[in-house]
């Protein structure tokens, strides 16, 4: 079920791309951040991990529970409302992260936008800072990025590295007009946590 004012990942073919990109583990604690419809959250889910999904707008949070429902799996799908700093607990961590965030570095205009648009990418910046507290020590994140980002000079390795982060890139999809990577993120095991 798709709410007209919650992105459609049918309608991309980057929802698809990461998906074929992601494993998971029975039991493993999976955080779907940037939710939207919950379908990262929901085929976690069903392979039998434990999952909180996250959005910041309450349309999307209201379709993710909605999708849960239909799949038969709100006991082991929690979605919340907010952003990555306020709607996790400091002791919360994850075996796996999931952040398919808005690739685009403009000013939303609504909460369909927002799915796709960030200004300055703010959301993932924040993300990434934020990351090392929540992955667990040996856990592991997927984050999609896209080409438009490097073009204005948002780079993910330097910001991982900043936070004590390993970022590799495991998959690559080229469209004529755009390139989206995957990145695997891992703490370092260089620094002392």
């Amino acid at each position: 079920m798709i709410d007209p004012n919650v992105f459609d990942p049918t309608l991309t073919s980057v929802s698809p791309f990461l998906l074929q990109s992601l494993q998971f583990q029975v039991g493993e604690r999976v955080l779907d951040m940037f939710c939207g419809s919950g379908a990262f959250a929901i085929n976690a889910a069903l392979r039998g991990a434990k999952v909180v999904a996250v959005d910041a707008y309450p349309e999307p949070v209201a379709c993710a529970r909605a999708n849960a429902a239909l799949n038969n799996v709100t006991d082991a799908v929690e979605i919340r409302l907010g952003t990555f700093g306020e709607s996790l607990r400091p002791d919360e961590r994850f075996d796996v992260i999931v952040a398919n965030p808005p690739l685009l570095p403009i000013t939303p205009y609504d909460t369909l936008s927002a799915a796709v648009m960030d200004t300055d990418l703010l959301a993932t910046s924040s993300f990434i800072a934020g990351l090392p507290t929540h992955l667990a020590d040996r856990g592991r994140c997927y984050l999609v990025t896209s080409s438009v980002s490097e073009r204005i000079g948002f780079d993910v390795d330097r910001q991982c590295r900043a936070v004590g982060l390993e970022s590799s890139v495991i998959a690559k999809l080229e469209r004529g007009y755009e390139s989206y990577r995957i990145h695997e993120l891992r703490l370092d095991p260089s620094p002392p946590r």
